[in-house]
């Protein structure tokens, strides 16, 4: 395996992730703009929310960093199979946490129009993002096996 210690290296694996984070970075203004200009009590309700919707993503972010840190590590060793068996596992953990998260956060949602002091409208919002949680999350994991498969 070659040595990795070039700035051309470095960037061949950074620039996909701050693409990444700026996808999501954009995807967020892009809400917060739309939904102010319908009214400030549904702003009000988006800013609720993404103190959940964060939540829900450091669910996945979690699992992310082990995968790519397993994954990085199995690759260094030139061992594949240890790598399908650790990108299965994670999209496994995925599926499993995000129906979890799913089923909580529907369960539980109820309680935050009083909690957050915001009327219903965050409620829609919230199933809005919980529609597409677990297709994200998959897209993360799947896209740090990806980053990490680039390099070699």
């Amino acid at each position: 395996m070659k040595e990795v210690y070039g700035v051309k290296s470095q960037l061949k694996i950074s620039l996909p992730i701050a693409f990444e984070n700026l996808v999501n970075i954009l995807m967020t203004l892009v809400d917060t703009l739309v939904i102010s200009l319908v009214g400030t009590k549904e702003l009000a309700a988006l800013g609720a929310m993404s103190v959940i919707i964060n939540m829900m993503q450091m669910s996945i972010q979690t699992i992310n960093v082990s995968n790519n840190t397993l994954v990085a590590n199995s690759l260094g060793e030139n061992n594949k199979n240890k790598v399908q068996l650790i990108v299965g596992n994670s999209i496994i953990l995925t599926i499993i946490i995000s129906l979890i998260t799913i089923i909580f956060i529907y369960l539980i949602q109820p309680i935050f129009p009083p909690l957050f002091k915001v009327d219903g409208i965050a409620l829609t919002y919230l199933t809005i993002r919980l529609t597409g949680f677990m297709q994200s999350s998959l897209v993360t994991v799947l896209s740090g096996y990806q980053r990490n498969n680039i390099i070699n």
